[in-house]
């Protein structure tokens, strides 16, 4: 029985026989257009980039806190 297997990327079909492996897909990867693109999108999306306003030299530019899950909590339900 041939199978087929469908990039999520570009709609592309490849057929592979039940229990075999499916590298085809695996080199359509490394060339896929719409795949690259997402993945450099990603990376993109993913890398923020701040700047130091009103900063010293020799502290940091953010002061660091404790997380409270109950003060949290309170502030966006006005439970606790």
């Amino acid at each position: 029985m041939e199978l087929k297997a469908q990039c999520n990327y570009c709609d592309n079909q490849y057929a592979y026989v039940q229990g075999g492996s499916t590298s085809s897909m695996g080199r359509h990867m490394d060339t896929c257009k719409n795949y690259k693109d997402k993945v450099n999108r990603d990376l993109i999306q993913a890398t923020l980039f701040f700047r130091k306003t009103n900063a010293t030299t020799s502290g940091p530019a953010v002061r660091c806190i404790e997380y409270d899950k109950d003060l949290i909590k309170e502030m966006t339900t006005g439970v606790l």
